[in-house]
């Protein structure tokens, strides 16, 4: 398939365009002091507590009684879990996220992440699914137990399927953006008189572009999208644009240029995964993009 590629130097300061989405701290490896009991989300970095006490489980920390599971972390050594109880109105736990770029309207966005339920006990039911809710201006974190449909500001953005299995099996939620999203709370979705505890780990946010461009291992100064309205694609760098080089996943160049002006088209006949560097100033900023 024929790629227009247009390169914009785009400078952020001062521009609407955001260069990344993504999460931190997806996998949940990286903590601020290792948990010791129930209810220490906050010690995971780039995580939050949005609603009472949701669990982190690392270090030596990985397991509570009333939750009881054969496995551990999908991957690596961190997870975490939230529960909802049997009530009318739903009232679940909820992890939030202060998100480093927005997500935009009119934009197509997916999260992906593994999830499961106990293995016994009164909360092992498989009566809901991971929902998603986003907050424009802000999210403040209850400390009284409620749902996140009931936080102010809260939009829904989407639903998984209802996690059944007591193993770690992957799901993925197509988000609805109804308007700019700059922080998120992940909970369980709102189902009267739905008592369960589910698990998450290896949590990842990705655009994907109409066209068929999909981002990933991104940069936060570097992003590759479509330009709206022209079927082409953009390339915007923060720190300018010297030294452009477009390579395929075995490193051969497929394009390159050098002192790139403020718009540049490229024509490419090429499909599947791509890196994409800027040089500015002798250093380097490189996004993945996966073209289809």
């Amino acid at each position: 398939m024929k790629y227009a590629l247009i390169l914009v130097l785009l400078l952020l300061t001062g521009s609407k365009f955001y260069a990344q989405v993504g999460l931190v701290n997806g996998d949940l490896e990286d903590y601020i002091d290792c948990p010791s009991a129930h209810g220490q989300m906050d010690l995971a970095v780039g995580w939050f507590t949005a609603i009472i006490t949701p669990d982190f489980y690392n270090c030596s920390f990985v397991s509570i009684t009333q939750f009881p599971s054969t496995t551990q972390a999908y991957s690596g050594q961190g997870w975490a879990g939230f529960l909802c109880s049997e009530t009318l109105p739903p009232k679940a736990e909820a992890i939030g996220q202060h998100l480093a770029a927005p997500l935009l309207p009119e934009h197509d966005y997916m999260l992906k992440f593994a999830a499961k339920i106990p293995t016994q006990g009164d909360y092992m039911n498989n009566c809901g699914g991971i929902a998603v809710y986003g907050f424009k201006s802000d999210l403040v974190p209850s400390t009284s137990y409620t749902h996140a449909s009931s936080l102010p500001g809260a939009m829904f953005l989407g639903e998984s399927e209802p996690v059944l299995n007591v193993n770690w099996e992957f799901k993925e939620i197509a988000l609805s953006i109804p308007d700019t999203v700059s922080h998120i709370a992940l909970t369980i979705a709102a189902i009267p008189w739905c008592q369960q505890y589910i698990f998450v780990d290896s949590l990842s946010l990705t655009e994907v572009d109409q066209i068929g461009i999909v981002s990933i291992l991104p940069d936060p100064g570097i992003s590759v999208r479509t330009v709206p309205g022209t079927g082409q694609v953009g390339v915007y760098c923060d720190r300018g644009i010297e030294h452009l080089v477009i390579t395929d996943v075995l490193g051969r160049i497929i394009h390159e240029a050098a002192h790139v002006a403020p718009v540049y088209t490229i024509d490419l006949e090429y499909n599947g995964m791509a890196w994409v560097s800027c040089y500015t100033g002798g250093r380097r900023k490189t996004i993945g993009i996966v073209l289809h």
